[in-house]
């Protein structure tokens, strides 16, 4: 499971200078860093519903559900404000709310945000504002980095138990029925 990074890298890097985010080095290496952690969150979470599920269907119907609760759980879609208490419960848990408010705050965070040409009412503010008024000013940077943290590695820990059920004997000798099977038909 070291291959995030390579997976991640052909998209973030153009994205994130197509984008005109915030091009110092270190805000570019520290949203690096939450999007490796992101998707390394997504992969741990495939993995364990993917071991804990008997088939490929029911493992992607409940990774995919699972996902989407995250995501909207995650306070980028929805207001955190606005969410019902369970859902905003639910959001404390979702790896893809960290993840956002991490990026918000590398960002954001003392930015100024000039008024749109476009609009009818000026005013100026700081980005902070902004990231305070979507409710993902609540903890630290470094907070977004450990729970990320603590997540993968707690999905990691709940896909010890699927994967330490499996026997392997029973594994083998199926293996070894396959190939008995497989030959006496060839012949």
């Amino acid at each position: 499971m070291g291959e995030p990074p390579l997976v991640s890298s052909p998209y973030a890097l153009p994205i994130y200078w197509l984008a005109g985010l915030n091009g110092a080095p270190d805000r570019f290496l520290l949203n690096f860093l939450l999007v490796w952690l992101m998707v390394y969150c997504s992969r741990c979470m495939a993995l364990f519903v993917a071991a804990s599920l008997p088939t490929l269907q029911t493992s992607a119907f409940m990774g995919n559900a699972l996902f989407t609760i995250f995501y909207l759980t995650g306070g980028f879609v929805i207001n955190l404000e606005n969410m019902w208490l369970v859902a905003s419960w639910l959001s404390h848990a979702s790896f893809m709310r960290w993840g956002f408010q991490g990026m918000l705050l590398v960002q954001f965070n003392g930015k100024h945000v000039p008024p749109s040409p476009s609009a009818t009412l000026h005013w100026t503010s700081t980005a902070y504002h902004v990231v305070e008024a979507m409710k993902m000013n609540q903890h630290p940077l470094y907070s977004c980095y450990l729970v990320l943290l603590a997540v993968c590695l707690g999905f990691m820990l709940l896909l010890l138990s699927p994967v330490t059920q499996i026997h392997q004997a029973e594994v083998w000798s199926g293996l070894g029925k396959h190939q008995q099977q497989h030959s006496s038909q060839v012949c």
